[in-house]
């Protein structure tokens, strides 16, 4: 085994190459998922994923420091076995779970039918929940775009059945959203997209869905953030 620059790297005792594996695998990132719905005859409607977020590189170096990115990384939103099978091949979506941050969003509507953004996302976040429900509760935190306002208590409806959800965040404007890369998130201050406005409409759905399905679990933390480039 060696590197790039450094091939006296497999003479490093196992245990510093772990650490070194281990470090590789500590970055948060912010993984854009965009949601694609198709349709197609005799197999009816599905979603694909894709993301442009490239997969760790821990997992593409070696063999030994893929088992350590296995332990760290997990696959989610995967193709759904209603994808016919001559679509071709997507790149599998990556997550530290504990970490990274998945970030939803809304492609091309390829299906027969007019669906409106908003209802394709949730399809897809439902998609996701139902084939692949392990990996699905595993994920911490999500970030979706608030496309509509009457779809916000929808939203927290659906993410409260993410078992292991700790966070929802809500992104505030569309100007940044086709922007796949080289993005933060930042928190609504009281000059940017009337703070107090925004805030306001998540604690009404929160009533609205408390009064509505008393059973809805809703994620414990809800935030709005705005989209950054850096």
């Amino acid at each position: 085994m060696s590197l790039p620059g450094f091939p006296q790297f497999g003479r490093l005792p196992t245990e510093v190459r772990i650490q070194i594996w281990e470090e590789l695998c500590m970055e948060s990132r912010i993984v854009d998922v965009t949601v694609f719905n198709w349709s197609v005859p005799s197999f009816g409607d599905f979603c694909i994923y894709v993301s442009s977020e490239p997969t760790p590189l821990v997992l593409l170096i070696c063999y030994e420091s893929q088992e350590v990115g296995l332990k760290h990384y997990t696959q989610v939103f995967k193709r759904s076995p209603a994808t016919p099978p001559y679509f071709g091949r997507v790149r599998p979506i990556y997550m530290n779970l504990d970490k990274d941050i998945a970030f939803l969003k809304v492609g091309r509507n390829y299906s027969q039918t007019n669906l409106p953004d908003e209802d394709i996302l949730l399809f897809g976040i439902v998609q996701e929940k139902l084939e692949n429900g392990r990996a699905a509760s595993e994920i911490r935190r999500i970030a979706t775009p608030i496309l509509s306002n009457t779809t916000v208590a929808i939203h927290l409806a659906i993410l409260g059945r993410f078992l292991g959800l700790r966070e929802v965040i809500l992104v505030v404007g569309k100007e940044l959203l086709k922007r796949t890369r080289g993005l933060k998130f930042l928190d609504l201050d009281m000059n940017h997209g009337d703070q107090a406005v925004w805030s306001g409409m998540v604690a009404r759905a929160r009533t609205q869905l408390a009064q509505l399905v008393p059973s809805a679990r809703i994620p414990q933390q809800v935030t709005l953030k705005y989209l950054q480039p850096f």
